[in-house]
Order: structure tokens, then C-alpha cells, then sequence
């Protein structure tokens, strides 16, 4: 689980045992779409209930999506994976262990 800490600085910030929040600027993961990056962190109310939102300008096709910060974990947002990770999970898959 991950303490409720927020924003300081450029550093992310946890709010709750699995939500992050990314920064502007940052390459993000939208599934079925591919890679974009965060432009903008915008709040909008509907009616009485104000939403925090990311503005992302997908790389493939310059278009922009927003976001709810709301609908993070449902849409499958996430940060784009590193080329070490990527090698652990794939020798895991090959041999059945993981290297360090």
C-alpha cells in the first residue's frame, strides 16, 4: 500500500493504495490508442462536481483525449514500461525465474 502523500515538487504523487498521478510532460500508456503524452492537468466541473482531468495528444495521430483522473485505473492509463522491466518479464517467461 502506498502512503497519501501529495504532489511536491516534479515528483509524482500516491493518493491511495494503487492511483498515480502523472506529470505534464510525461509518456503514459493509453490502451488500444498507444503512447501519449501528458499536455495538461485541467479541472472542469459538471454541474456541482468539479473532476480532475489529463489532457494527453496521442503520438500516432496528434489527437488529444481528456482523461478523468476518476477513470485512470478503468481505461488502463499507465506508464510506459522500461526496456529492463521488459527483459525481466521476458527471461521470467522463458526460464520460470526472475533475475534482479
Amino acid at each position: 500500500m502506498f502512503p497519501d502523500f501529495r504532489r511536491a515538487g516534479n515528483k509524482p504523487a500516491f493518493l491511495g493504495p494503487r492511483m498515480i498521478l502523472f506529470q505534464i510532460g510525461e509518456k503514459v500508456v493509453y490502451p488500444n490508442h498507444g503512447i501519449g503524452t501528458v499536455e495538461n492537468i485541467s479541472t472542469r466541473s459538471f454541474g456541482t462536481q468539479p473532476e480532475r482531468f489529463y489532457l494527453l495528444r496521442l503520438t500516432f495521430n496528434s489527437m488529444t483525449v481528456m482523461v478523468p483522473f476518476s477513470h485512470v485505473e478503468e481505461i488502463g492509463l499507465r506508464k510506459v514500461t522500461r526496456n529492463g522491466e521488459v527483459m525481466r518479464v521476458l527471461g521470467f517467461l522463458t526460464t520460470g525465474t526472475c533475475k534482479n
